[in-house]
């Protein structure tokens, strides 16, 4: 039988260290970056580096990556689909889900922007056209932003990190949700003065930024689901525990595992009153182990069984 347990310290701090190495790998491509008008020591210039390593986003030429230019809303929902992992061939034909006036289907974005309408992530606009040269605002870059979230069924846990923008009672009624959840994330910060500014239109470098703080959030939530995948089933194997003689299996864990979530999991996983039951262990490691790791937590009792 294994005997080995993979502590909770364990698994934030191999989060943490891939964190930390992604980081690290993002500072670095900023230095081998061909783009003229993106120098070393620019706020952006790490963020420019990952996102043009990782693909996501493009020059405006081999040597101008225009980071100080406004992103258009054509050019934001195809930063999107290369987000959602999509080729060029697997949104090809999608322009066909358009009907906007002033979006023809022959246009390079065609495709992409048909992409996004038909999986919710845009609207058009009254008079039935999409403005897909018309700059994103920092508000729709809230709205579209929580929408992908949403839709790639990504949930980055609340850091608070952010503290409320001052200029949140400016708010238009339909973005204030999505600023808020925003800012949540972490993923956007205000100006200098404490204000998110949402009519105010959003930079290649500003948009890069972002990106690259999502793209390592993703990174991060991901690995801890499957860290907890094998934490579970870890558990499984190095415990030889059991009510009425077993474990369901039907359970996972997800991508927020705590102290708490873990012991309402294999609470849950018993058919018993959780107020009755008793976990029994028949290696007296694997009891000493988990007594100290789970013991005296709601109605969870742990026992020995020789």
């Amino acid at each position: 039988m294994k005997k080995r347990l993979l502590s909770i310290l364990l698994v934030l701090s191999m989060l943490m260290s891939l964190v930390l190495t992604t980081a690290v790998g993002a500072k670095d491509a900023s230095a081998q970056l061909p783009f003229t008008d993106v120098k070393d020591s620019a706020w952006y210039a790490e963020a420019v580096g990952y996102v043009y390593e990782k693909g996501f986003m493009k020059g405006l030429s081999p040597t101008e990556f225009g980071p100080q230019k406004n992103m258009t809303r054509a050019e934001f929902v195809t930063l999107l689909s290369r987000l959602a992992g999509l080729s060029d061939a697997d949104i090809k034909g999608m322009s066909s889900n358009l009907d906007f006036n002033d979006t023809p289907k022959d246009k390079w974005y065609a495709d992409y922007i048909g992409w996004a309408v038909s999986v919710g992530l845009v609207d058009g606009y009254e008079g039935n056209i999409f403005k897909p040269d018309q700059s994103v605002s920092r508000a729709e870059l809230a709205t579209l932003m929580v929408r992908f979230l949403n839709f790639m069924r990504i949930t980055i846990e609340s850091a608070d990190t952010v503290s409320e923008f001052n200029d949140k009672n400016t708010f238009a009624k339909w973005a204030a949700p999505y600023i808020e959840e925003l800012r949540k994330t972490g993923l956007v910060k205000g100006d200098a003065d404490g204000n998110y500014a949402p009519n105010s239109t959003t930079t290649r470098a500003e948009i890069a930024t972002v990106v690259m703080r999502y793209d390592l959030a993703e990174k991060t939530a991901k690995s801890e689901e499957v860290i907890m995948e094998e934490l579970y089933a870890d558990f499984l194997d190095t415990y030889a525990c059991g009510a009425h003689g077993h474990i369901h299996t039907r359970f996972n864990f997800g991508s927020s595992l705590t102290v708490d979530s873990l012991t309402a999991l294999i609470q849950s996983g018993f058919d018993c009153d959780p107020a009755e039951y008793v976990v029994t262990c028949t290696d007296m490691d694997a009891f000493n182990t988990l007594k100290e790791q789970y013991g005296n937590e709601g109605n969870l009792s742990i026992a020995s069984q020789p």
